[in-house]
């Protein structure tokens, strides 16, 4: 549920004289209950004015306020100070705090002009808020006897002391060591926690960073049996408030494709202001996909799955205007990823792709698969973990025989078969296998074979007999 909404805002100071500033130019934004946002902006960009707008301190030239559903941009004062007081907690650079007095005093003070609680409750609420920023025992110190981040904890406790649903924070940081800057942002992250939406205006990007990404609740959506996203559950998990989506294209441990269409559907009716992003490592050039058929919005791939060069990579991006910089540099690819680029490196993808024919690929590799499944099938103790997915995967179950012991004989033998996947080589047991029912004494026995194109029906055929002779003899000397 949305608490806060802007459609087109513009604010103007000295509207129709020579010296009118247009401090805001069609602003629309739209925030959820419990969100946290940063707002950032060089010195004049507008962001105390958008900061005085949202909580009722200013009013817009023209534009549409929605708080709480209800338009507030033309309320007039009355009304406006009203809505501060009950929905709103205002946190100041410079604290804004009466120092002469204790801290006890300065955090009651809101609510001398509120009727949300009693009299009789008065004390036990701002006894309670005081101990929740952590001053707990402070109650009668004098505010001026008190470090800043001390005194920025005051002005938090004020902020919320009437229990708002909404805490705005004005560089709440600026005047703070490193160390107590992060003690401070620690502290509107746990308001967060408990359902309330923070705000923060700031120049310091550590701090943006910290209020987008701390704090996030991350659901792990479990498999089908044949090794999918559980399109039921990533359901149930989906609401207004999600606002990331990662998935795998392609199962780089089954093979299993993931269906991206039905997922878009997904997005687009219960999350679409979810980033949608799909790891498309072992899916790009190998399994056909329109991405403009979906509502993908990153797709990232790599060039040595492709047969071009290692430690090369790209994304699919449908709207860069929605990335942001990682870091400042020389500005290289749109400014968002500064730094020298490797561009030899670059044109051998280029020529990979240019080489690969996807179509046919698919259907050469799915022709390999076929007849080596066909082979390996008929050896006793052989079993193959395959979904019918992508032809480029195959996990392969070798009872009685550890895969490590299998992979060490075989590349003696000349073959080459993998233990899960290759960024994950050295961790223990196989989630994905555990997660659609492979029991783990047979997880600890797979291996996982890799098809490409440029392979020919004869090497696979002499590579299935191999693997039938080199388990056999292994078998033989175990039992």
């Amino acid at each position: 549920m949305s608490i806060i909404e802007l459609i087109q805002i513009d604010k103007k100071y000295n509207e129709g004289r020579d010296n009118e500033v247009h401090a805001l130019r069609g602003i629309d934004l739209l925030i959820e209950k419990g969100d946290s946002l940063a707002i950032m902006g060089v010195s004049g960009s507008g962001k105390s004015t958008l900061l005085n707008i949202l909580g009722c301190l200013d009013k817009p030239t023209s534009g549409c306020y929605k708080l709480n559903d209800h338009n507030v941009a033309h309320k007039n004062a009355s009304e406006l100070a009203l809505i501060r007081n009950q929905t709103i907690g205002f946190v100041f650079q410079s604290f804004g705090l009466i120092e002469s007095d204790t801290v006890y005093s300065n955090v009651k003070l809101p609510l001398l002009f509120s009727e949300k609680y009693k009299s009789k409750e008065v004390k036990n609420r701002v006894i309670d808020v005081i101990k929740q920023v952590g001053l707990e025992g402070s109650e009668n110190k004098k505010v001026k006897d008190m470090s800043g981040g001390q005194q920025q904890r005051v002005a938090i406790a004020r902020a919320i002391v009437n229990d708002p649903d909404i805490i705005l924070a004005d560089e709440p940081t600026s005047a703070l060591d490193s160390t107590t800057a992060t003690e401070i942002i620690d502290v509107l992250k746990d308001l967060q926690t408990k359902g309330k939406t923070i705000i923060v205006v700031t120049h310091d990007i550590n701090v943006a960073k910290k209020m987008e990404l701390d704090g996030l609740k991350v659901h792990f959506v479990p498999l089908t049996k044949k090794g999918q996203v559980n399109l039921v559950e990533l359901e149930k998990v989906l609401c207004e408030k999600t606002r990331l989506i990662s998935i795998m294209h392609v199962s780089n441990e089954t093979g299993a494709i993931n269906d991206l269409e039905e997922i878009s559907k997904l997005k687009h009716r219960l999350c679409p202001r979810a980033v949608f992003h799909v790891d498309g490592v072992q899916g790009f050039m190998k399994v056909p996909i329109s991405l403009r058929k979906t509502e993908v919005d990153l797709y990232s791939f790599s060039a040595h799955k492709i047969h071009g060069p290692k430690g090369v990579a790209g994304l699919y991006v449908k709207n860069k205007g929605a990335l942001k910089e990682l870091f400042q540099g020389g500005g290289q690819q749109y400014g968002v990823r500064s730094g020298t680029e490797n561009v030899s490196g670059v044109m051998q993808f280029v020529k990979a792709v240019e080489l690969t024919d996807e179509n046919v690929n698919f259907e050469h590799v799915k022709m390999l698969k076929s007849r080596f499944v066909e082979l390996i099938c008929f050896e006793c103790g052989i079993r193959c973990v395959d979904f019918g997915g992508s032809p480029y995967i195959l996990n392969l179950i070798f009872s009685g025989v550890k895969g490590e012991t299998m992979l060490h004989a075989l590349n003696q033998a000349g073959v080459i078969v993998g233990l899960g996947s290759a960024c994950s080589a050295k961790k223990a047991g196989n989630r994905i296998l555990e997660e659609i029912g492979v029991f783990k004494d047979d997880i600890i026995s797979s291996a996982r074979v890799s098809f490409n194109a440029y392979q020919t029906l004869d090497e696979i055929e002499k590579a299935a007999t191999i693997i039938i002779d080199v388990y056999r003899n292994i078998r033989e000397r175990v039992s």
